[in-house]
């Protein structure tokens, strides 16, 4: 017996041993299984038919069906026995009467039974079909049509209506009450509604409603309804009412063309509300009144009559995941009234009136909704308690992004609002949070009105407004907000009281911080590039403390202010400015440890006696001071270098001011000296602004580049401007106004709209002046009389003087050439005295008056006349003036205009000098420019007219020489500059990745231009890097980044300030992961053969290039995408070779595998590898007969057994 045992197990391990050789590879598959979507069982479900599935000729006629007794399903023949394995069947059945009595009637039952596949054809005002106490019962594809009502189900229980086709003329097509546990189930309803009333474990899911004379459907008193996956259409009321329902579901649900709201609900609690689709309701898609534990999620809603969501009087909700679309004339999401603790998260709503309203109420939570183009707010809290509303993105509203009302301790955070026409968020109330958020493209940024008290506004961004945050209530905190682009940074508004403005950034906008009322704090604030950082106006004790203000017109403007303390302030390129004319209480302020330029601010109330040096200080500021000498100073970009108030006995020599906007300013000053001194560049009105002073001297200022007037004096008497350099004035070198006994003597004017312009002036003199070049050389108007205007030479001006309402001049020995018009005056008293001038060469009128006046000193001496013919008075054009001594002008020797300095551009064309030479014998010319001959001519009584076209970028030396037949010669001299007006040009790289640990990496620009100079780069608008550049490619190192987005920014220059800029996106990541590469096997070849390669197959998310090696010398290389990598190894003699290829990712992490490769000779045979396959099918076969030989000696031990 243990023998046997013994072979039978030698057989059974044979047999294992055989089958695992013949069964090398074992496939197995995976099941798949497939998980039905919800929207996938709608489909199916929806797809199913109603009604019945038999054809109308397959129906048997029958009579109206009473059953009230169990046995009546017996007695009247219908199959079955009444139990649920073995249920009664009514089927196939046409029954169609007008006899006022249900078509089936079944009552008191409890067995079960089916009616199926039947027609009814009501034509009486009574129910099709009517079950009373039933229960087990089914109804499924019946066809109902009704001249009343369809279906009725009171007192079931445990019943089906399913697959039906209900058609009515009543209110109901299916009517369930005092019913429990009844399925309702892919029904289609037409013309009447379903009505669940005071039922409970109802289930009515996948039917159609459609075309009802009231609600689509109405639960009433039916708690934990389930009302899911259905479709009501055309409703003529709501489309579903749920009174006094609670517990309920209503999921899924297609709701489109209701007559009123699409779904109402009253009195009802916990009931879910969940990714239904809501088109085109007649009012409210959802309204929901005295409710509490709604819960409202994943619904899409879209062009409703009414509110898309609408509550009152409401509790612990929740609208969650909402799509909301298209409501151009409500709001999407309305809390009216009372509300509590409500939670409206992830919505997303586009075209509505407006977003999201609440009337009153309290714990109000809005989170991570998406709201975008609405016609009124985005979000508006009214009379809210302890809300929140949180990184929500608002885009396109046509009024207030978020809207707060009388509300109290409401948090507004991580929000992004951009593109309206009003307030970011508008706040009134108290103890509100303004924290994190993102806004631009509106009116506002935040807005705290009147109200708005406690206010905390904290490191919000602000792009782009007209006023950052503007507040108007009492103890707010602005603190760590970044304000770009805007027409106000901070507007601390009429009525706002001490509120605290720390630590701020402001920049790129009109006015930075602007400063009303009373006990403001403003401390460790940054401004830049504005127009004015602080306007501090009409304010009481504010304290500005350890701000940074660079680059403003103004850096601290201070109108109207009492009690200001101003401490430790940074200012550079600007300055602090006190207007003029306000009395000395608006002056008296504790200024202590400012810097102006980096410089300290130097700042005297009711001092005397001192004297200071200028280099010393960024500006000076004297109030009500005296007996100060102040000599040097450097004052560069600043606002103002001097404001010298109620001061007397000041002497200033030897200051240099480079754009400043108003450097010098003097209110109610005498005997104030200004000698030996600069002012030039920038300037805003006035370079040196006089007002109220009694004795002004201004003698040996140069006055260059300025934009506005650079003298100005008004209201003052006894002034002095003498032998000073005015060239290149915007507006007037020298205006005065209201002023008496002033001398302009001895100055050089050049360039200028106005020389000299006098306004309601008296008794002031104008002599030895050099004027050129301006509209107006002098200029007088309105009632500016009995001034004196004496050996001036004034020339190549459009008017020599203008006189316009100006009696009783004395205007003698003055020479008036080359203008258009010599002398010119309008509303005369007839009492000018004119003699003893030079009228020459000007071009239009050597003289004109519309008066009487006589153009001569009464006795017998007139002026000089280049038109005069010899004989007789010389009559002035314009009225009945008349010089009634004129002399001719006379010359032997050349003269020549001076031609105003010519600046082109490089490669214009059309560009001349015109010389206007005089004399009795010319005879020729010659033009130089930079010491060679450019042009010459004989002189043929015309002007000298030489293009100077062509010249390259740069200054050069024009010279003429004029002779005349006497050899007598006259000179003058233009610079011309030639200027590059055409912007650098510079291309456009994509955006790229870099990498933190990268080396070698850089950005590079295609850079062009004619004269190229400098280049700045930025990173994020911080200046990184600045060189020089030439045509070709511009490159910038980024290497050493930290993981992050940067925004690169190259600007490039040309000599003259022509720019062009480009911006790189560049993303820096921290990848510490190496690139994987396979190994390919080695590789044995035989010379000549072909198609031989080496693949690899290496990965990384980041690839760059490759290199492959063999024997030290690189082989192959380039960029290295993600791919494979092949190399073709034909070709090669005998021998062994080894291929190394590395692959690099952008952080500069490598993987490298090699490969070895021999070459054998032509016509050596290998030997033939071995066939593992063949060996397989061996010893399957040797394991096959083994098998056999066991089992056949097994089988005849038994036999023999």
């Amino acid at each position: 017996m243990e023998e046997e045992n013994s072979l039978k197990n030698r057989a059974l391990a044979l047999l294992i041993v055989a089958i695992l050789l013949c069964h090398p590879i074992i496939i197995t598959s995976s099941s798949v299984v497939m998980e039905m979507r919800k929207e996938d069982l709608m489909m199916t479900s929806s797809l199913q038919d109603t009604g019945t599935r038999l054809e109308p000729g397959e129906h048997v006629s029958h009579v109206p069906i009473l059953i009230d007794e169990e046995n009546d399903f017996v007695s009247q023949g219908w199959p079955g026995a009444g139990s649920k394995a073995d249920p009664y069947v009514i089927s196939a059945l046409n029954i169609t009467y007008d006899i006022d009595e249900e078509l089936i009637r079944v009552f008191n039952i409890e067995s079960h039974f089916i009616i199926q596949d039947c027609y009814f054809g009501q034509l009486s005002n009574d129910h099709a079909i009517r079950f009373e106490n039933v229960t087990n019962a089914a109804l499924e594809y019946i066809t109902i049509s009704s001249d009343l009502e369809g279906v009725s189900f009171n007192n079931v229980t445990n019943s089906t209506l399913l697959s039906s086709y209900v058609d009515v003329s009543g209110t109901d097509s299916v009517y369930i009450g005092n019913s429990h546990n009844v399925e309702i189930e892919n029904n289609y309803m037409a013309g009447g509604r379903l009505y669940i009333w005071k039922c409970s474990g109802i289930n009515a899911h996948y039917n159609e409603i459609t075309s009802t004379v009231v609600q689509g459907a109405r639960l009433y008193q039916s708690n934990g309804t389930l009302f899911n996956a259905n479709t009501i259409t055309n409703a003529g009321g709501v489309g579903l009412d749920v009174h006094n329902s609670s517990f309920c579901e209503i999921h899924g649900n297609h709701f489109e063309d209701s007559g009123a709201a699409s779904l109402y609900l009253r009195l009802s609690e916990n009931v879910s509300i969940i990714d239904n689709t809501i088109l085109n309701a007649g009012s409210d898609a959802i309204n929901y009144q005295t409710q509490e534990w709604i819960s409202i999620v994943g619904n899409h809603i879209s062009n409703s009559g009414g509110f898309p969501i609408y509550t009152t009087n409401s509790a612990n909700g929740e609208i969650l995941n909402n799509e909301i679309i298209g409501h151009t004339s409500n709001a999407a999401i309305v809390f009216q009234l009372q509300v509590e603790n409500f939670t409206v998260s992830d919505n997303y709503i586009e075209d509505a009136w407006g977003g999201l309203f609440t009337q009153s109420g309290a714990s109000v939570d809005c989170l991570h909704n998406t709201i975008i183009d609405v016609g009124n707010h985005f979000i508006a809290y009214q009379s809210i308690v302890d809300g929140s509303i949180v990184d929500n993105i608002c885009e396109d509203t046509a009024d207030l992004g978020v809207y707060i009302s009388s509300s109290q301790r409401i948090t507004a955070s991580g929000n992004t609002i951009s593109n309206g026409p009003n307030d970011g968020i508008y706040a009134t109330g108290a103890n509100h949070s303004i924290i994190g958020n993102t806004i631009w493209d509106t009116r506002r940024g935040v807005r705290g009105l009147i109200g708005a008290e406690n206010v905390n506004i904290t490191s919000n961004i602000i792009d782009s407004v007209d006023t950052g945050i503007q507040v108007n209530g009492e103890d707010a905190t602005i603190k760590s907000n970044v304000i770009t682009n805007s027409d106000v940074g901070i507007d601390l508004d009429s009525a706002s009281q001490e509120a605290e403005v720390v630590d701020n950034l402001i920049e790129h906008s009109e006015d930075g911080i602007h400063i009303r009322n009373v006990n403001h704090s403003i401390i460790g604030n940054t401004i830049r590039y504005t127009d004015m950082a602080f306007i501090v106006d009409g304010a009481t004790n504010p304290e500005l403390e350890d701000n940074i203000i660079h680059n403003a017109r103004y850096g601290v403007y201070v109108v109207g202010t009492t009690g200001g303390e101003f401490e430790n302030n940074n200012l550079t390129q600007t300055g602090f400015f006190f207007e003029t004319g306000q009395p000395i209480v608006n002056l008296n302020h504790s200024l202590i440890d400012n810097n102006v330029n980096n410089k300290p601010l130097f700042y005297a109330l009711n001092q005397s006696g001192v004297s200071l040096n200028g280099n010393d200080y960024g500006e000076i500021i004297l109030v009500n001071c005296s007996d100060f000498a102040i000599d040097g100073g450097e004052f560069t970009w600043s606002t103002v270098a001097f404001q010298v108030y109620y001061t007397n006995e000041v002497d200033i020599s030897n200051i240099h001011i480079k754009d400043g906007y108003q450097p010098m300013n003097f209110y109610q000053t005498a005997n104030v000296t200004i000698t030996d001194s600069v002012i030039e560049g920038r300037t805003e009105f006035y370079a040196m602004r006089v007002r109220n002073a009694d004795v002004f001297w201004v003698e040996n200022v140069t006055f260059l580049n300025l934009e506005g007037n650079a003298v100005d004096i008004r209201s003052s008497t006894t002034i002095d401007v003498k032998y000073s350099w005015f060239e290149n004035i915007g507006d007037s070198a020298i205006y005065i106004s209201d002023v008496a006994n002033g001398v302009i003597e001895g100055n050089d004017i050049s360039n200028a709209t106005y020389g000299v312009y006098l306004d309601e002036s008296v008794n002031n003199a104008m002599k030895s002046n050099h004027i050129r070049w301006t509209t107006y050389g002098i200029y007088s108007v309105v009632a500016s009389d009995i001034n004196n205007a004496s050996f001036n030479n004034i020339h190549d001006n459009e008017y020599g003087i203008r006189m316009d309402d100006s009696y009783s001049w004395y205007i003698y020995n003055n020479t008036i050439r080359w203008n258009d018009y010599g002398l010119y005056i309008t509303v005369t008293d007839n009492n000018q005295w004119i003699y003893n001038n030079t009228f020459a060469l000007n071009t239009i009128y050597n003289g004109y008056d519309d008066g009487a006046d006589d153009w001569d000193d009464r006795v017998d001496g007139g002026n000089y006349w280049d038109d005069y013919g010899g004989t007789g008075v010389y009559n002035v054009p314009g009225g009945s003036s008349v010089d009634s001594y004129p002399i001719a002008y006379m010359i032997t020797e050349p003269i020549i205009n001076n031609p105003i300095d010519v600046w082109y551009a490089e490669g214009s064309e059309g560009n001349f000098i015109v010389w206007v030479p005089f004399d009795d014998s010319l005879r020729d010319w010659i033009v130089e420019i930079d010491g060679t001959t450019w042009a010459s001519g004989a002189w043929n009584f015309q002007n000298i007219n030489v293009s100077i076209d062509g010249l390259a970028y740069g200054t050069y030396t024009v010279f003429i020489e004029v002779w005349d037949v006497d050899q007598n010669s006259v000179n003058d001299t233009v610079m011309v500059h030639v200027y590059d007006d055409t912007p650098p040009e510079i291309n456009s790289p994509p955006n790229r990745i870099a990498f933190e640990d990268g080396s070698g990496q850089q950005l590079t620009w295609q850079v062009s231009d004619l004269n190229p100079t400098t280049f700045t780069a930025y990173i994020d608008d911080e200046q990184h890097a600045t060189g020089t550049w030439t045509t070709g490619e511009l490159n910038l190192n980024i290497d050493g980044l930290d993981a992050g987005e940067y925004v690169f920014k190259m600007v490039i220059r040309d000599v003259d300030g022509n720019s062009a800029s480009d911006s790189i996106r560049v993303r820096v990541i921290d990848d510490n992961d190496a690139p994987e590469l396979d190994s390919p096997p080695d590789m044995i070849i035989v010379e000549g053969s072909l198609g031989n390669s080496i693949v690899w197959t290496p990965t990384d998310e980041y690839p760059t290039r490759y290199e492959i090696v063999s024997n030290d010398t690189v082989v192959r290389e380039g960029d290295w995408g993600g791919g494979r990598i092949v190399l073709s190894v034909d070709g090669l003699e005998p021998g062994e070779y080894d291929f190394i290829l590395t692959v690099y990712d952008g952080s500069g992490r490598t993987a490298t595998d090699g490969v070895n490769v021999t070459v054998l000779p032509t016509g050596y045979t290998p030997q033939p590898p071995v066939d593992y396959l063949l060996l397989a099918a061996i010893g399957a076969v040797v394991g096959g007969i083994i098998i056999a030989v066991a089992i056949g000696f097994y089988l005849r031990k038994k036999r023999s057994s």
